[in-house]
């Protein structure tokens, strides 16, 4: 009894492998899918089992093959094709091939490392000087030359800043040959910017209080005991009276 089990069971793998190693001969140009399937169930046997809107998908097939394998032939014709197999028993059975393979996966872009140089408009590197990727927290400094080093993808935008110069920015090329060289120039401060006088009452721009304050040397002032300070200032200081 265990003796004919076996046999059996030699008997079905032998088939099973005999089923996946018959031989095709295929040559045809442009063919429609549909009649390769019945010259290859023509020389195996096998069925092809599909859904009626299947096929209309699937490319003309063109493909020359001499006592090849049964799934040989069909890697081959499929190659291209949006359009899967699965072998079972004496059947393929077809299907649409799935979106997340219908053809090789995007890969995402790899950083690029960007090096380049920060100075200001005489060329002086400028140390300590932020260059960040827009949009995101991805920042680093300068070194005591003014140079950096960051990881960015092409079409990134790079914002250089630095206390005291005008911010700027700068989009990563495609190619990136050689260090990028950025140059800052200083923010001119108008003279009309206001800032606080010590008076304790009063705010004035730089162009007024340039105005308003008079310079006294000591050789203005009579050095004299007799007088008190706002006595010897009157006469010297516009408007001050002893």
């Amino acid at each position: 009894m265990k003796l004919t089990s076996l046999i059996l069971l030699v008997a079905g793998f032998t088939a099973s492998a005999s089923g996946y190693s018959q031989r095709v001969t295929l040559s045809v140009q442009d063919a429609p899918l549909e009649t390769v399937f019945r010259e290859i169930k023509k020389q195996t046997g096998y069925e092809f089992l599909y859904g009626s809107k299947v096929l209309q998908v699937a490319k003309p097939v063109s493909v020359q093959v001499k006592d090849m394998t049964l799934e040989q032939v069909l890697s081959k014709c499929f190659a291209e094709q949006p359009l899967v197999y699965n072998i079972m028993e004496k059947t393929v059975v077809i299907g649409p091939r799935p979106p997340t393979y219908a053809g090789e996966e995007e890969k995402a872009p790899q950083p690029l490392a960007i090096t380049g140089v920060v100075t200001d408009t005489s060329g002086s590197p400028l140390h300590g000087a932020n260059i960040t990727i827009k949009g995101t927290t991805t920042t680093v400094v300068t070194d005591r030359t003014g140079h950096f080093s960051i990881q960015a993808n092409a079409g990134d935008i790079l914002v250089v800043s630095y206390v005291g110069y005008e911010r700027k920015e700068v989009k990563v090329p495609a190619n990136v040959s050689a260090p990028l060289t950025i140059s800052l120039r200083m923010i001119n401060r108008a003279l009309n910017e206001v800032v606080t006088v010590y008076t304790g009452y009063q705010a004035l721009s730089q162009r007024e209080l340039a105005s308003a304050v008079t310079q006294v040397k000591m050789t203005d002032i009579e050095l004299n005991s007799k007088y008190s300070v706002d006595q010897m200032l009157a006469g010297v200081i516009p408007g001050l009276m002893a």
